[in-house]
């Protein structure tokens, strides 16, 4: 598992519900899997100067309570690996600590040129096999 707290303020809190809206906990998750693949020793940027780019397919996420400004919990969870994409498994922990949302998140990577899905990389695909092995990061 794969953790990050990242300090929410106000800008992240809507004004009529006072709580995190749901476009800025999908953010959150973003954030945490951008990090997870610096930590793995393949950032994006790195994907990037390659021509790659990680698109996100499909997202299925459930609400369970509600989050505030405060500092947030995010853990990507397990990655799985499927013919040419990834299911990243994905919670947040609201300010109290207790879950509050969890997400399945599919996405490939894309080649900036023919705009196609295309084979991760060995180095990304080892990594993230590591990783949902539980193996130690970087």
């Amino acid at each position: 598992m794969f953790t990050q707290e990242y300090n929410v303020g106000d800008d992240f809190v809507d004004e009529t519900y006072r709580h995190v809206d749901h476009m800025h906990s999908l953010k959150l998750m973003e954030r945490c899997r951008l990090d997870l693949l610096k930590a793995v020793g393949v950032p994006n940027d790195a994907l990037i100067a390659r021509g790659l780019y990680a698109v996100v397919t499909a997202v299925r996420v459930e609400y369970l309570r509600e989050v505030k400004a405060g500092l947030i919990r995010v853990t990507c969870d397990r990655c799985v690996s499927s013919q040419r994409g990834f299911t990243m498994f994905q919670s947040l922990f609201n300010e109290k600590g207790k879950i509050a949302v969890r997400g399945e998140i599919d996405w490939l990577l894309m080649d900036g040129t023919t705009k196609r899905g295309v084979y991760p990389p060995a180095d990304l695909a080892e990594a993230l096999s590591k990783f949902d092995r539980q193996e130690e990061l970087k």
